[in-house]
């Protein structure tokens, strides 16, 4: 039976491993539209893993823990990633913001300057 249970979270740590070059392509390629529902597999695979992990033997348990450590390094370095882009998007739009109100106040002085 331990034999089934290893063989389980191997193959849920692959899975996450899987789910986490997932989400990092999606962030570096700036596709967010289904990353909420790989966070949520991620999520759901990891609460099963860490279930399976209080029946497995030491030795895999230590494996579980090393990759839980590792995933969660991972995690976060996506998490800066994402915190970066938000970060660079609000500056876009603060510049976008001040070029709009720039070219208002061009073509509102333009309209005037015709009318003389």
């Amino acid at each position: 039976m331990d034999k089934s249970l290893n063989y389980k979270a191997m193959q849920l740590s692959e899975c996450l491993k899987n789910l986490l070059k997932e989400e990092c392509s999606m962030i570096k390629a700036e596709d967010y539209s289904g990353l909420a529902e790989v966070i949520k597999q991620k999520n759901n695979l990891l609460a099963e893993l860490l279930e399976l992990s209080s029946s497995l033997e030491p030795e895999s348990k230590a494996f579980v823990s090393k990759f839980m450590v590792q995933f969660q390094a991972e995690t976060q370095k996506h998490y800066d990633l994402l915190g970066d882009e938000k970060v660079r998007l609000h500056m876009l739009l603060i510049s976008m913001q001040k070029k709009k109100k720039q070219l208002k106040a061009y073509s509102i002085v333009k309209e005037a300057s015709n009318y003389e």
